[in-house]
């Protein structure tokens, strides 16, 4: 889930693409918390739009319940 869906407005385009040839996921790119079935994204926006245009289905993420 993504609790703030109006930050991914804010997301740096510049940022992003800087990620991208810097990502590996071999390291949690994500924080998250768990509620229910779902976790919710509290960092990693820049992260999770680089990984996700770079193609990427999974990502490793740290999580607290």
């Amino acid at each position: 889930k993504l609790p703030n869906r109006e930050y991914l407005v804010k997301i740096n385009k510049e940022k992003v693409e800087a990620y991208k040839t810097q990502l590996t996921i071999d390291y949690p790119m994500c924080g998250c918390i768990k509620d229910g079935q779902y976790y919710i994204l509290l960092d990693g926006y820049h992260r999770l739009t680089a990984l996700k245009q770079l193609g990427h289905k999974e990502v490793k993420i740290f999580s607290g319940e």
